[in-house]
C-alpha cells in the first residue's frame, strides 16, 4: 500500500515522502498515529499544490534577500561596545549586527544574512560577508569603544 508520510518514521521514510508499506502496518500503526495518509490522487494533488506554493514563497524570499544584499553591500555600521584595550569584554554576533543595521540603516535583515564564521572580539574595522543564495556582498562593521 502506498502512503504519504506526514511525519518522519524510522526505517520507513522521511516526512513528505511516498512509500510502499504493508497494508496492516499502515492500518494498525501509521494511520491511527496520524503518521501517514493513503497516497490517493487527491492527496498527491494537494501535496503538489503545497510544494508549488512553498517553492514560490521560497523564490520570493530568496529574491528579497538578494535585493537586501545588494542594498547593504558597501555600507558601514558602527557599534559601540565596552572594551579593555583592543579586546571586547563580550563579542559582536550576527544578531547584534542585524540590530545595528536595523537601527542605523532602517533595513530589516535576518541574522542569517550576515555570514560571520566567528563572533567579532576586537575593536576596529571588520568586513562582514553577506550571503543570500548566490548573492554575495560585504558590510563594513566598525567596532569602537563605548
Amino acid at each position: 500500500m502506498r502512503v504519504y508520510l506526514l511525519q518522519s518514521v524510522p526505517a520507513v521514510g522521511a516526512k513528505g515522502s511516498v512509500v510502499t508499506v504493508q497494508p496492516g502496518f499502515a492500518r494498525n500503526f501509521l494511520f491511527p498515529r496520524k503518521l501517514a495518509v493513503p497516497a490517493t490522487p487527491s492527496v498527491m494533488a494537494m501535496v503538489a499544490a503545497e510544494r508549488a506554493q512553498h517553492d514560490a514563497r521560497r523564490a520570493k524570499n530568496t529574491a528579497a534577500r538578494r535585493t537586501l544584499v545588494r542594498d547593504l553591500d558597501g555600507k558601514t555600521v558602527t557599534l559601540h561596545e565596552k572594551a579593555g584595550g583592543d579586546r571586547l569584554f563580550g563579542s559582536v554576533t550576527a544578531e547584534a549586527i542585524r540590530q545595528a543595521v536595523q537601527d542605523q540603516l532602517s533595513v530589516h535583515a535576518p541574522a542569517e544574512t550576515f555570514a560571520l564564521t566567528t563572533p567579532i572580539k576586537t575593536v576596529g574595522t571588520h568586513a562582514v560577508p553577506l550571503v543570500a543564495g548566490d548573492a554575495r556582498g560585504t558590510l563594513t562593521v566598525e567596532v569602537v569603544h563605548a
